[in-house]
């Protein structure tokens, strides 16, 4: 907060004694006369806790002044009251004034202490380095992984292509195969029909000629008979004759 921020630079700047040797100087003390308020109350009535320990740091040592008091007597009043409180501040501390050995001292401790604080930084720094580095190197190394499992699984999916084609290719040899087979069994088939008609064929025609023959024989005898009956018929006329 502003106050603490306030309390922190003026200890860094001076060093923490320097708070000994402060006033806390409030001004515009026409508006509390208006509001009909002392400075005390005021200052009780502050709830900012940080700006409370600002002014316990100091003692309690505040003091109002209004820088509108057109009264020149009242003026001094306050000038006058200001140094009361400052020389009060001064006996507290044994008749001494913040001095320029004290702001040295203040200065060298907040040398040192940037000076530690840039070596806290620095070492943050390093570490945060070090981390990112640790976590790049986790990323580079996670995304190797998943790159090189990439390319196995791209590597397998063309090997089952290769695989696939491989086989649909003997598939098909295999179904021509099976086609110029099957061609070759039906010209087969058809030639033993063909072959199978003639024989049959030949068959019918040996039978016809077979059928033929046993009518001719059967018309042969019919005519011997016939002939050896008239031959008959004859030879007994003849002998009837003599």
């Amino acid at each position: 907060t502003l106050f603490r921020s306030t309390m922190e630079r003026i200890e860094d700047l001076f060093g923490k004694q320097a708070m000994q040797y402060m006033v806390v100087l409030f001004t515009h003390g026409d508006d509390l006369e208006n509001d009909d308020q002392t400075i005390d109350d005021y200052v009780e009535g502050i709830e900012n806790k940080q700006f409370l320990a600002l002014i316990k740091a100091t003692e309690s040592r505040y003091y109002v002044i209004n820088n509108r008091e057109p009264d020149k007597a009242k003026k001094d009043q306050q000038v006058s009251g200001l140094i009361d409180m400052i020389d009060r501040m001064v006996e507290a501390n044994n008749g001494t004034c913040y001095n320029s050995a004290m702001y040295k001292h203040a200065e060298k401790m907040l040398q040192e202490r940037e000076e530690e604080l840039r070596r806290q930084l620095n070492a943050k720094l390093e570490r945060e380095k070090e981390e990112e580095r640790k976590r790049h190197e986790k990323a580079t190394s996670e995304i190797q992984a998943k790159l090189q499992a990439k390319e196995a699984e791209i590597e397998a999916m063309a090997k089952e292509e290769m695989r696939r084609k491989e086989i649909e290719r003997k598939l098909q040899e295999q179904m021509k195969s099976e086609t110029t087979a099957k061609k070759k069994l039906q010209e087969q088939l058809a030639r033993e029909q063909e072959e199978k008609h003639k024989l049959e064929q030949q068959e019918k025609e040996k039978r016809d000629e077979m059928e033929k023959l046993q009518r001719e024989i059967q018309e042969e005898k019919k005519s011997m008979s016939r002939n050896s009956q008239i031959k008959s018929r004859h030879t007994g006329t003849r002998s009837e004759e003599h």
